[in-house]
């Protein structure tokens, strides 16, 4: 059983963000984690994968005070997370670390009519104003359960259950105004991002992406934060979003991305691979094909702004790559979102306390010091 809350997508997020604070006792979290995935668009990765993921989160989870925000379902990366978070935990308890290692916060965020108790829910709770408990029992029905691992629930009451496209872009909208009012909270309290103290480049929490495969909503998340100058971190995958853009990416740049080669290969293929994968979105539709296809090329666009990089891809087939290293390829991420090539002393220190802070120090010796012989930092 798990605590949760039902919210509605007018939710005023100042008292949302109050009732978080006061009745579950979060920290303020010095970074947050968006894991964009779906379970209509998920193909079970094998043992091996899902294992070194299960590290690589918890270890950055150890690392900083952060909040994971999920859709919460019982299956797809929301079930390996929570699977996760019970080893995590049990591991805690038995070596005694619980209070040195910072408050595991992993929140699930799901439209009520995605759930086979969703109208149960209903005539339990009001919005915000009560905390309740919610059993996961009902298995069996083809709507989804909750993952009772996750340490908190928000559940989105929606006004049209039939529309499932709105429910689950309801998820981010909530999301990225949750992130806003934390905002607002931190700045109020003069907490600050406590490797950063000195810093006048990180003015807000981080927030990162982290796309699994994923769907056509998902890509307008990566989309959305990379607008907004959000890292994304791409778990590259064949098929699905996550496959997509990081093919978009690697096929833009070859030539210097000519304008050529964007229309005469690079976008012929691409449509066909989406239409590929997402048959039944496509289907006999070109206009929502192209939609989506430009939309995979504008995140392109955006990955790279200025002198600071958005986008990072990674790729597990490769023999240098080791997702149990994800927390370097999320730092990578921030580091080049937050810092520019021409970094000042601010940020090159904050970049270099962050290295530091993470145990990455070969990171910070290849990525940070040694572009810089010669140079001081204070």
């Amino acid at each position: 059983m798990r605590d949760y809350v039902v919210i509605d997508k007018d939710t005023q997020m100042d008292e949302l963000v109050n009732y978080m604070f006061r009745s579950w006792k979060l920290p303020y979290p010095k970074m947050m984690l968006s894991v964009i995935s779906s379970h209509e668009y998920f193909v079970w990765m094998n043992d091996s994968e899902i294992e070194d993921i299960q590290i690589g989160l918890m270890e950055v989870a150890r690392l900083t005070e952060m909040w994971i925000f999920t859709e919460g379902v019982d299956s797809s990366m929301s079930k390996i997370i929570g699977d996760a978070v019970v080893q995590e935990t049990i591991k805690r308890r038995a070596t005694m670390s619980e209070a040195s290692r910072g408050k595991l916060v992993v929140i699930g965020l799901v439209p009520n009519s995605e759930l086979t108790y969703g109208e149960q829910i209903e005539e339990q709770s009001s919005p915000v104003e009560n905390q309740t408990i919610v059993f996961i029992n009902n298995k069996g029905n083809e709507k989804k359960e909750l993952n009772c691992y996750h340490t908190h629930m928000m559940l989105l009451r929606s006004t049209d259950p039939t529309d499932k496209e709105a429910a689950w872009n309801a998820r981010f909208n909530i999301e990225a105004r949750l992130m806003q009012h934390v905002d607002l909270k931190r700045k109020e309290r003069a907490a600050g991002f406590s490797l950063n103290s000195e810093s006048k480049n990180m003015k807000h929490t981080p927030m990162v992406g982290l796309l699994i495969q994923g769907g056509p909503q998902e890509i307008d998340r990566v989309l959305w934060l990379l607008k907004k100058q959000h890292p994304v971190v791409v778990i590259r995958k064949k098929g699905f979003a996550s496959g997509l853009i990081a093919y978009a990416c690697y096929e833009g740049m070859k030539l210097g991305g000519t304008s050529q080669h964007l229309e005469n290969i690079v976008k012929p293929q691409l449509t066909e691979k989406v239409t590929e994968a997402f048959p039944d979105y496509c289907q006999d539709n070109d206009h929502a094909r192209l939609i989506l296809r430009d939309k995979i090329l504008e995140c392109v666009k955006y990955a790279v702004q200025g002198d600071r990089r958005f986008l990072t891809v990674v790729d597990p087939s490769s023999s240098e790559i080791d997702l149990k290293d994800l927390c370097k390829y999320i730092l990578d991420a921030l580091v080049m979102a937050h810092s520019s090539s021409k970094g000042s002393r601010e940020e090159i220190g904050w970049a270099l306390k962050l290295s530091l802070h993470w145990n990455q120090c070969d990171f910070a010796r290849k990525k940070l010091l040694k572009p810089l012989e010669g140079t001081s930092i204070r």
